[in-house]
């Protein structure tokens, strides 16, 4: 009778157990699911390409050593230990998008709802604007979704160095 209550109970425990998603690849860039894969010899290299207001900017460059597969991506990390990769394959969206931004979006008053543009990457990373309390547009990237303690706030100026390390990170990539 005691092994019936047990099972009884152990089954509902066990199935909310098997039930749970992975937390670790809810939001996780291609580039890093590669760098994490088994069965390879898996190389990673870091090359540092500067800074964008306390965020570190990096190409991440993971190769199968056996294969001969590479990905490459663009890492962002923070002080607070914060970080985000964007996939080569949407790197030109992020510039098309930022360069939208900066060209349509920025140089026109803000309206009277709130409103926001932004691109996300399938890691979560975001980059875009929003009207502040001053009804000012406002640039920013966020590090990671919904997460606000990762919000890095942008001048238009930083704004404009990024993109400029944008089109060279892309022909270094490509």
């Amino acid at each position: 009778m005691k092994k019936i209550i047990f099972t009884a109970l152990l089954i509902p425990i066990t199935l909310c157990a098997i039930a749970q998603d992975r937390a670790d690849t809810v939001r996780q860039s291609r580039t890093l699911r590669f760098a994490d894969s088994a069965h390879g010899l898996i190389h990673t290299e870091l090359i540092y390409h500067g800074h964008i207001v306390g965020n570190t900017v990096q190409i991440l460059r993971a190769t199968d050593m056996i294969t001969g597969k590479t990905q490459t991506g663009l890492r962002f990390s923070d002080v607070a230990g914060h970080v985000a990769v964007v996939d080569a394959d949407e790197l030109p969206a992020l510039l098309a998008a930022m360069n939208q931004i900066l060209a349509k979006v920025v140089s026109t008053k803000p309206g009277t709802g709130d409103e926001v543009y932004c691109f996300r990457s399938r890691s979560g990373f975001e980059a875009g604007c929003y009207i502040d309390n001053k009804r000012q547009w406002q640039l920013y990237i966020q590090l990671k979704w919904r997460d606000n303690t990762t919000v890095t706030p942008l001048k238009q100026l930083d704004l404009e160095v990024f993109l400029e390390d944008l089109k060279d990170v892309i022909n270094q990539v490509q």
